[in-house]
């Protein structure tokens, strides 16, 4: 007994790849998109720009959106991997120096987990397509993006290693704009302990800020330990009292800070004192330790990007939903309809 559905077709169509010059075109836009997808991602790593950053979403989004289109239009296997392979290889002709005389081992090997990821959401794709009774878009879109992102992603993690720990390319300033963004995006979750926390503040004024935010949470014995007279907590001593404390401990944190960074002084911004301590430790840290740190920022980037990108899966989706209707519109594509039959034994 044949245990596979008999394909009954209405429209006596054959399943196949029939427009060769629109599976190229879709072919070379996901090409010219990865590629710019790339590009803007390396020019916001050697300059720390908002504009790069964000043209860098843009290009990937898109071209993750095209990547379900290659899979709900593109029939042929063999021709899906093709177009992913050249999508994972067309952006390292950004990087001709780094291949040529002497080749990237770390930035094949990114293009290389690129390229088995896109073609592993492909795969996925093309299967619950070629299996469902019905087109059922948001799995399809699901399976997709979510591979699709994480090979891209690790392309990106990759490049942050090796321009920032091999190539060389951190310069100040974009470490500075790098720090400073960090800083900002996490000031939030940080005045709960530091109420005036920001990059811009001064480092006096932190410390103070800190010191007092300390003292109020302290208990009687920690006031104690400050060698004062005071033997109540902190938020029933007299005003003057307090100031005098807080004075204490500042000085106390200050000398402590000052014995990682060198000297300070109250007006040098958050964000300077936090990359002068970063800068210093750097330059005296050894090369052998200096990758192991490159290969562990790389993979934590690589973790929070990720972390991010989820949350807006449903958008890549949906742009790909507005792009596949849009195209079937434009007649780029129809919908057919089969019916499936199968045998099946009964008792006489």
């Amino acid at each position: 007994m044949n245990q596979n559905p008999i394909v009954i077709s209405q429209t006596k169509e054959i399943e196949s790849d029939r427009s060769p010059l629109k599976i190229i075109l879709i072919g070379v836009v996901g090409v010219v998109l990865s590629t710019f997808s790339i590009y803007y991602v390396n020019q916001f790593l050697f300059s720390a720009k908002a504009g790069h950053f964000w043209l860098s979403v843009l290009f990937s989004v898109v071209f993750v959106a095209v990547t379900i289109l290659q899979t709900l239009f593109i029939k042929g296997g063999g021709k899906l991997k093709l177009i992913a392979l050249v999508e994972s290889i067309a952006p390292l002709s950004l990087f001709y120096e780094r291949l040529y005389p002497d080749v990237s081992i770390p930035l094949l090997f990114g293009a290389g987990l690129f390229f088995i990821f896109v073609v592993g959401g492909l795969t996925r794709g093309s299967k619950i397509l070629e299996n469902g009774l019905k087109i059922r878009f948001w799995e399809i879109a699901s399976s997709v993006t979510s591979k699709a992102v994480t090979g891209l992603l690790i392309f990106i993690s990759v490049l942050i290693y090796l321009n920032y720990f091999k190539w060389g390319n951190l310069n100040e300033e974009v470490g500075r704009k790098l720090l400073h963004n960090t800083m900002q995006s996490s000031a939030p979750a940080v005045k709960y302990w530091i109420p005036v926390f920001s990059a811009e503040e001064t480092i006096g004024n932190v410390l103070r800020s800190f010191s007092e935010e300390e003292l109020k949470r302290s208990q009687p014995d920690i006031v104690e330990s400050t060698q004062t007279d005071f033997q109540t907590a902190f938020n029933q001593l007299p005003e003057e009292a307090k100031t005098k404390l807080i004075e204490e401990v500042t000085v106390r944190l200050r000398s402590s800070l000052e014995s990682i960074v060198g000297p300070l002084k109250g007006d040098d911004q958050v964000v300077d004192v936090a990359y002068r301590f970063i800068k210093n430790y750097a330059v005296h840290m050894p090369e052998g330790v200096r990758s192991y740190i490159g290969f562990a920022v790389a993979v934590l980037a690589f973790f929070a990007i990720k972390g991010i990108a989820v949350l807006f899966y449903w958008f890549i989706n949906a742009v790909a939903f507005m792009l596949f209707k849009f195209l079937l519109v434009l007649n780029f594509a129809y919908v057919s309809l089969e019916t499936r039959s199968r045998e099946f034994i009964m008792l006489s």
